[in-house]
């Protein structure tokens, strides 16, 4: 608090002790046949005061964490509240873990849902842009909804219905792809000239027909998979998120398309949704047991040679676990210990749900989810 009353003003201001303030209002005041203007030259020139900002609060709910060494340059930016919502930003790997609030104005390219509770996903449509749009890593199980969340919530910009370029069914899996040539989807100009050029406006589809396409020639029937649809608007897609279901049943380990020197793997999680965990990994390429007491040169002649004297070590960064129970991290599992006889280390940071401890706490924490909405 004295701090504070401190850093008030940036002038120090002297002020006059109480014997003095009592001669002074004893002197009579005599008038002075000086002239009392004072020449603009010799006017004292008055210092600006600027407010002095304030101490980050504590009360604030985003939070920020340096993990430890050798990973020193990731920092853990956000906040999480139990049923409420739950986000944190990595910027050195343009990633975002949970959607569940926006944590400043940053948009990610890599957006990791561990599940679909709201508090942990509420927030995906702010990441979604047909700039760049985000890769969006999710349950396989939820994939269709989420994309029906995010597609919903376009229809209601837009006024009319607009079909995804995903085609999820409820397991995850994804079909043929509506508007696309050979598996390529068409660009979203091609798209939006296409309506232009075909369609009226949809206040006016009502009242004006649509035009009635030519019959196609020989030349023009190879371009009917680009008239898929014709101009109903209904066909418009929007790309603006790439959704890519995942499943820890899965030993998949995938690259971050941003970072190709960091590998992503999931982890089961046990919760009353599907849910998963993910597990970020730095790949990095080490010498051999065999090779290790072997001098440079003969190394460098084994290489020109092509003999492959390197193994690709994976040393794990920090999971991120979400929301679950403990029965995950039961019986010691690889990706938590590490095991050296496969290049694996340890990890060394594990982020997960630490909040209802006790059966009481379960029981409440279950009903404030139901009421989070």
């Amino acid at each position: 608090m004295e701090r504070n009353k401190e850093s008030q003003s940036s002038i120090p201001l002297e002020y006059p002790s109480t014997a003095e303030a009592s001669k002074l209002k004893d002197t009579p005041t005599v008038p002075s046949e000086a002239p009392t203007t004072i020449p603009q030259s010799l006017k004292p020139r008055i210092r600006p005061s600027f407010a002095t900002p304030l101490l980050q609060s504590t009360r604030s709910q985003t939070l920020q964490w340096t993990l430890p060494k050798p990973f020193q340059q990731h920092k853990l930016i956000g906040r999480s509240r139990a049923a409420w919502h739950t986000s944190f930003l990595v910027p050195s790997l343009n990633a975002v873990l949970d959607a569940g609030v926006l944590i400043d104005d940053s948009r990610p390219q890599n957006v990791f849902i561990t599940h679909g509770h709201s508090d942990h996903s509420l927030a995906i449509l702010a990441y979604c842009r047909r700039i760049t749009p985000p890769d969006v890593y999710v349950p396989s199980e939820t994939a269709m909804h989420l994309d029906n969340y995010i597609m919903s919530s376009k229809a209601l910009n837009l006024g009319f219905s607009v079909k995804s370029y995903h085609n999820f069914d409820e397991e995850g899996n994804r079909h043929s792809l509506p508007n696309t040539v050979g598996g390529r989807l068409i660009p979203w100009g091609e798209q939006f000239d296409r309506l232009r050029l075909n369609t009226p406006s949809p206040s006016r589809r009502s009242k004006t027909p649509s035009p009635v396409p030519p019959t196609d020639t020989p030349a023009e029937a190879e371009d009917d998979d680009l008239d898929d649809g014709g101009g109903d608007p209904a066909d418009l897609i929007l790309p603006t998120h790439h959704i890519i279901p995942v499943s820890s049943s899965s030993s998949t380990i995938f690259p971050l398309k941003t970072h190709p020197t960091i590998s992503v793997s999931i982890l089961p999680r046990s919760h009353t949704v599907p849910s998963v965990g993910f597990l970020f990994t730095q790949t990095s390429n080490r010498l051999k047991s065999e090779y290790r007491s072997l001098p440079g040169t003969e190394l460098k002649n084994l290489r020109q040679q092509g003999v492959d004297i390197t193994y690709q070590h994976r040393t794990p960064i920090f999971a991120f676990l979400g929301d679950g129970d403990h029965t995950s991290l039961l019986g010691d599992p690889e990706w938590l210990v590490g095991n050296e006889d496969k290049g694996i280390s340890g990890c060394p940071v594990v982020i997960t749900e630490c909040s209802f401890l006790t059966d009481c706490e379960e029981a409440q924490g279950h009903d404030m989810g139901a009421n989070a909405f």
